[in-house]
């Protein structure tokens, strides 16, 4: 008996195949990638010796290597692989009614922020993650930190900024 595809059609059913030595050749070989392993490190340094601050570096850099999907998948997925065992731990000690609104925020706006890089100009959305981390980078630098309690509409907006 035949494989059906998803519309019913024998035909419409692919294979997907695998890379295979010459694709990771030639990615190896070209000089953006090189350049974005060398982001990586740096990115990944100064997580190391402060503990965050990796994706202020990585993401407006690889969106100006590659693009901003890039960026932003590949962010996610390392950040999802190297944070995960260390959420698991702290999850049990986690406050949520100070997390719960900003995760609520960041899941609520999430799939805006992905049609959004699925649909704007990848230059124009270079330019506004280069100048976003450009202007907030000096007040965290300068050792500028909100010290009030937190409000509902600030935990919000930083949870929808994140999404």
């Amino acid at each position: 008996m035949a494989a059906l595809g998803l519309d019913g059609d024998p035909e419409s059913l692919r294979m997907i195949d695998l890379p295979d030595v010459s694709t990771f050749t030639t990615v190896l070989s070209e000089r953006r990638f090189l350049l974005a392993i060398a982001v990586v490190a740096i990115a990944g340094a100064a997580r190391g010796f402060a503990g965050f601050g990796s994706a202020l570096i990585y993401v407006p850099l690889i969106s100006a290597i590659y693009e901003p999907k890039i960026a932003a998948v590949s962010l996610l997925l390392i950040d999802s692989a190297t944070g995960v065992p260390y959420a698991l731990r702290a999850f049990p000690q986690c406050d949520w009614r100070d997390v719960g609104p900003t995760v609520a925020a960041a899941l609520v706006l999430l799939p805006l922020g992905t049609f959004l890089l699925l649909v704007l100009d990848p230059v124009l959305m270079r330019w506004f993650i280069g100048l976003f981390v450009l202007c907030v980078l000096p007040l965290l630098a300068g050792g500028w930190r909100y010290h009030g309690k937190p409000k509902l509409p600030i935990t919000l907006a930083v949870g929808g900024i994140a999404g």
